[in-house]
């Protein structure tokens, strides 16, 4: 029998035949606000007791709940035993050139543009439709362009065609390289030339590229098969509509 106490402070208490097992922790995040998040802390994770647990979460929060965390077995078995089911999978990609899967081909022009300019403009329309085309089928983007594009990396490089960028991704340095934070097109036949420019251009000036990349990402899973890594895990999102 499994009950839950709310303690005031976005926390439950979880309680198995009157045995303290941990919390759970209920969070909003204002970008997908139409879902409740939740991070688990329990001391058990015994799928039997998954699917009255989360049924009851599901009944007193009232929303569609949301659980992202690193790949385990344990985890997942026990979340899809309580009815959740994986949405996406987002692998964390810390690469050099030694890591590419092929020699890479520059074959289209890029151009920078920064905050402010109209090309960095025209580049966050695009980023704004197509993160949210990308997320919808697992938690639809809830709030507007202006608010969406304020914490935006400074810089875009894109490839434009009759004066409109088709090809786009917004990057920063970081400690060790550049962060590829966010890449978008309109146009996935020339994705990968893109890409591999992209790639290109970054190794010239620096030896090591992060990003993460979403299997629910088009744009984001071709920049990935550049490379030839291993990777053994993934940071997964989990809904129970």
């Amino acid at each position: 029998m499994i009950s839950i106490v709310w303690q005031g402070d976005h926390r439950y208490n979880v309680y198995r035949s009157g045995e303290d097992i941990g919390s759970i922790t209920v969070s909003d995040n204002p970008f997908h606000n139409t879902h409740r998040y939740l991070n688990l802390g329990l001391t058990q994770y015994d799928p039997s007791i998954a699917k009255d647990l989360f049924s009851r979460l599901r009944k007193e929060l009232g929303q569609p709940l949301q659980i992202m965390l690193y790949s385990k077995p344990e985890m997942c078995n026990f979340l899809t035993a309580g009815g959740f089911e994986r949405k996406r999978r987002c692998y964390e990609l810390e690469v050099t050139s030694s890591d590419l899967a092929v020699p890479l081909i520059p074959a289209v022009e890029l151009h920078a543009a920064q905050k402010g300019s109209v090309l960095y403009n025209a580049c966050c329309d695009l980023l704004y439709a197509y993160y949210s085309a990308t997320h919808d089928a697992v938690s639809p983007l809830t709030v507007t362009q202006e608010v969406f594009c304020t914490n935006l990396p400074e810089t875009v490089v894109c490839c434009v065609e009759d004066g409109k960028p088709v090809q786009y991704a917004f990057i920063e340095p970081d400690e060790v390289g550049y962060e590829i934070a966010y890449v978008g097109t309109t146009d996935f036949s020339s994705s990968s030339c893109f890409a591999q420019t992209l790639v290109h251009e970054l190794f010239q000036k620096c030896d090591s590229l992060a990003a993460e990349c979403d299997d629910t990402d088009p744009a984001a899973m071709q920049l990935m098969q550049l490379f030839n890594i291993f990777i053994d895990g993934s940071y997964d999102t989990y809904i129970l509509e």
